[in-house]
């Protein structure tokens, strides 16, 4: 099912009951609280995932804790496999989950983009057959046609952030927001931002001597 697995044999009858289990996680507390929000809302997990859109594996068998672990372990296959979570490492240490409908619509913590970039790198796809998973190209000249399917985005940032992470030379932690991310990749911040004008992906980085990093990322996420 699916190619994955751990949902091989999974046939879903009541497509409520797997609705019910995903809008336990992805939904504005406020709005849509639950009773277990009393034990958690003061918790850092709880305000990681309803603040910044990351979700730890442990949190999230919490949230869901009236359900056996095989469905546990089955409704977050089901969420990464339709993209509603992705995978993320927060830290050297620590794995989980990005939830890119619940990112912060700005940079936490009031953050602002650099003002000025050095070098820019736009990402374009170049088929639009397959909205899921596009196949992507760095170009300078852009088709008028380019367009970028929704999600895509947040894929690019939590795959940044995996190669900032793995880098071994972490000197910040990523910040990411609904249409942009600063990472670091060695010594250099490295800016995703979506380009709404000209519906492309931009890699940005304001570092003189950076350009071949910024290729060799771009070529990472092709």
């Amino acid at each position: 099912h699916f190619n994955t697995p751990e949902l091989d044999g999974l046939v879903v009858t009541d497509c409520s009951w797997l609705l019910q289990a995903i809008t336990v996680i992805i939904r504005h507390p406020t709005l849509h609280p639950l009773p277990q929000d009393a034990l958690y809302c003061h918790s850092l997990p709880f305000k990681e995932l309803y603040t910044k859109g990351l979700l730890s594996p442990s949190f999230a068998v919490k949230l869901l804790d009236k359900m056996t672990p095989t469905e546990k372990m089955r409704v977050l296959h089901v969420m990464l496999q339709a993209k509603f979570i992705l995978p993320h490492q927060f830290n050297s240490d620590c794995s989980g989950f990005l939830v890119p409908s619940l990112l912060p619509p700005t940079l936490p913590g009031g953050e602002q983009l650099p003002t000025a970039a050095r070098h820019v790198v736009h990402l374009a796809p170049h088929t639009t057959d397959d909205l899921r998973l596009p196949s992507f190209l760095s170009r300078k000249e852009l088709a008028a046609h380019c367009h970028i399917p929704a999600g895509v985005f947040a894929y690019m940032a939590a795959r940044l952030a995996r190669l900032s992470q793995a880098s071994g030379l972490l000197v910040r932690t990523p910040s990411l927001s609904r249409t942009a991310a600063i990472v670091s990749l060695g010594p250099h911040d490295v800016v995703l931002l979506e380009n709404t004008e000209l519906h492309t992906l931009e890699l940005r980085t304001a570092s003189a001597n950076s350009l071949g990093a910024l290729r060799q990322v771009s070529q990472c996420l092709s």
